[in-house]
């Protein structure tokens, strides 16, 4: 296992404690409340719900406990309208147009009575290369762009929009994209000394400008 880069890859010790479940323990000891929900309780509120935000293995970080197939027919079994696939180092694309194609098949055989929309997206982690955007327009699972993955490249060149930033945020509102706008302290590393709100503010008012769509990731934690 790599030590910690200066892209942001998680160290072996932070790799253990994402699959220790060390974590869940202490959200579970922030939000006691939780404790109380009874299993099936969610079901109410999951028909025709949208996850813009899902995990699944093959996941480049840590392991998690269900690939994007199995989380996908649950929740097609739950009754949701869609599901968007991240991951912080690669494209999602590909897979979720697999993954539709195996569900769809399901649905076409009576072996799941609900279809449900499967896509995918694009993280800015190694390169903010617009081409990167616009040769997966011909997915149509491509919906989500993340801006601010763990190891993303800084949007930011001296509190400015870097050129190839507008660009990308032009492509979303062109193509009518989802922006993911994460935290910049997801890539500390490459962005050293700009704390959330600086890092997030000139996107902010240029997604506006533009007519754009987005969503604030974790805000709990940003």
């Amino acid at each position: 296992m790599e030590k910690e880069r200066s892209g942001g890859l998680y160290s072996e010790q932070r790799l253990r404690e994402l699959s220790s479940g060390g974590w869940l323990q202490r959200f579970l000891e922030r939000y006691p409340a939780t404790m109380r929900l009874k299993a099936g309780v969610e079901s109410a509120f999951l028909e025709g719900a949208i996850d813009m935000h899902v995990h699944a293995d093959p996941c480049s970080l840590a392991p998690r406990n269900q690939d994007y197939t199995e989380l996908a027919i649950d929740a097609a079994r739950a009754g949701m309208r869609a599901l968007v696939r991240k991951d912080h180092f690669y494209s999602t694309v590909g897979e979720a147009y697999a993954v539709q194609r195996h569900l769809d098949d399901l649905v076409e055989r009576g072996v799941l009575l609900h279809r449900i929309e499967v896509y995918g997206g694009i993280p800015l982690a190694q390169s903010l290369d617009p081409q990167r955007i616009e040769r997966a327009l011909r997915f149509p699972q491509m919906k989500m762009i993340w801006l601010n993955p763990v190891g993303g490249e800084p949007l930011l060149d001296d509190g400015r929009l870097r050129p190839e930033t507008d660009r990308i945020l032009r492509l979303a509102r062109d193509h009518n994209l989802g922006l993911n706008l994460g935290q910049p302290s997801h890539s500390r590393a490459k962005n050293p000394g700009l704390d959330d709100y600086e890092g997030l503010a000139p996107v902010v008012e240029r997604i506006r400008e533009l007519g754009a769509k987005a969503v604030l990731d974790h805000p709990l934690s940003s």
